[in-house]
């Protein structure tokens, strides 16, 4: 086996286990702080949900295009020039966003 082969499989599965856990996890902040009576009054809350929601932004923008460039061989930031830049500022934009609300 050839260490790219290796780092083949460590981002497909890596990833695909990175993304499920990641998701499932925001997607519990989110259901957890809009239903609970309490946590709805609080402004922080409505940062953390914020936050929740672009972190699965990021998950979904950056995680899966890495899985499917780096296991699949199928890189769209190759064939479409504006999926590359709109790519970058997505996740740059996501990041900062999510940081921001976590930072407040």
């Amino acid at each position: 086996m050839s260490l790219i082969y290796i780092g083949q499989q460590i981002t497909i599965y890596g990833g695909i286990f990175i993304f499920i856990t990641g998701s499932s996890g925001n997607l519990m902040s989110i259901l957890v702080f809009s239903s609970v009576r309490n946590y709805r009054t609080t402004p922080c809350t409505f940062y953390f949900l914020i936050a929740s929601i672009f972190n699965i932004i990021y998950l979904a923008n950056n995680l899966i295009s890495r899985i499917v460039s780096t296991g699949y061989g199928i890189d769209l930031t190759k064939t479409s020039v504006s999926w590359c830049k709109l790519r970058v500022y997505i996740g740059n934009s996501v990041t900062l966003i999510s940081l921001s609300c976590s930072c407040l």
